[in-house]
């Protein structure tokens, strides 16, 4: 017999952001986001938005990412910032981020 436990499935990137000294851990993608990223992406392009509404879309899935982000640390960095924090939301190695050894036990642990 096989059982495939979705309860063990980890929804952590082990990926976290450090805003104003506080630890915000980084979401996997799930499905539902990632549809209602790509939903909202496909709808912006259709309608050629503007601008701003692409960096509020930014914001939204940066947040959809990290719930525990506060948005409105996250809407005072410069556009170069946001958008580093978006690449590193989505995975991407970016110089700006550090690396922290951590054991097995802590990496379980989410710390």
């Amino acid at each position: 017999m096989k059982i495939l436990n979705l309860d063990k499935l980890n929804v952590s990137s082990g990926r976290f952001l450090t805003i104003a000294n506080v630890r915000h851990e980084i979401m996997a993608m799930t499905v539902e986001n990632f549809l209602k990223v790509s939903h909202s992406a496909q709808e912006l392009i259709s309608r050629t938005a503007s601008p701003s509404e692409h960096f509020e879309n930014v914001l939204d899935t940066i947040m959809l990412l990290v719930p525990t982000a506060p948005r409105e640390a996250l809407s005072k960095l410069s556009l170069d910032g946001l958008n580093t924090v978006s690449e590193f939301v989505r995975g991407a190695d970016v110089d700006e981020a550090e690396v922290i050894e951590v054991s097995a036990e802590e990496g379980k642990a989410g710390n």
